[in-house]
């Protein structure tokens, strides 16, 4: 018997759909009704293994949870990601992004890359050298407690994570200004005293205190850092400042780097004085800067 072309044409045209709807019937079942593409690992990297494993047994604790009240969070292409955040945040509050992506059938990798203190604002809270202020669960005792007077914060989004933003009032660029105190305080740190807290005034003022609060450095916040550090390790290399360092630190009330290439100082022990980067002693005086105090 002989087939009509139109009849041969309809035929095929049936076999192909019948074709395409048997191969999309059977990936869905295989999707949803079998093991084959279902999360089975989580590949965390970025954070240390006692938050690794809490995040992974937040995430496997919904697997059997639907997104959209119709896909299984389960598989590997319809997992929550906004759900996957979620608990990497509650987790590890510092988070600075999240990257996530399928890797074969079972595996989805997060890479975890978290906020880094240059100083702290309190015991929970640390302070990017971006600005960026965030809760942490980590101890932040070994970073200088910073307080800025001039000061506000801002909410901003990148990446679908939201971050608080310290703006410090008449800075042009507030990370340039951050890195380089950080940059200052760690040098002070390594010569002089380590920096416990900082204090930026609203006169400009910025005064680094040692852990006792009974020392501090002082210089204006719009100075050159680069010549505040070459004038102070002038100052500190020629005597008598240089003994006194050497024999006397712990009576150290202040250093004073506000007056160009001069450094004013105060000992406990003593009347005012101060040192010029050539070494040469002022002459003494009778009267005494008055000192501020260390915030509690």
């Amino acid at each position: 018997m002989k087939i009509k072309r139109r009849t041969f044409a309809l035929i095929i045209r049936w076999t192909i759909k019948i074709t395409i709807l048997t191969v999309i019937t059977a990936l869905l079942y295989i999707y949803f009704f079998t093991q084959l593409f279902t999360i089975t690992t989580y590949s965390i990297v970025g954070v240390d293994e006692v938050n690794r494993k809490i995040i992974e047994e937040q995430l496997h604790s919904s697997d059997d949870e639907l997104l959209f009240g119709m896909l299984p969070k389960d598989k590997i292409f319809t997992y929550g990601s906004s759900i996957v955040r979620e608990h990497i945040i509650k987790a590890v509050p510092e988070v600075a992004s999240i990257d996530m992506r399928p890797v074969g059938f079972n595996t989805v990798k997060i890479e975890i890359k978290r906020l880094i203190p240059i100083f702290r604002m309190s015991g929970t809270q640390g302070l990017t050298e971006d600005g960026f202020v965030f809760t942490t669960k980590e101890d932040l005792q070994t970073y200088p407690q910073i307080a800025i007077a001039s000061s506000t914060t801002k909410i901003i989004k990148n990446s679908g994570l939201f971050f608080t933003q310290l703006v410090i009032v008449d800075q042009t660029d507030n990370t340039i200004f951050l890195r380089s105190l950080h940059s200052l305080t760690d040098k002070i740190g390594s010569l002089i005293f380590p920096v416990n807290s900082i204090v930026v005034e609203t006169t400009g003022d910025v005064s680094c205190f040692n852990e006792q609060g009974t020392s501090k450095i002082l210089f204006l916040k719009d100075a050159d850092y680069k010549k505040v550090w070459s004038t102070l390790v002038s100052a500190i290399d020629t005597d008598p400042l240089k003994s006194k360092l050497k024999n006397d630190k712990d009576n150290l009330e202040y250093l004073d780097a506000r007056y160009g290439n001069k450094v004013f100082y105060r000992f406990s022990d003593m009347t005012f004085q101060k040192s010029t980067v050539t070494g040469i002693l002022g002459s003494h005086a009778t009267t005494t800067q008055g000192t501020s105090t260390i915030p509690q």
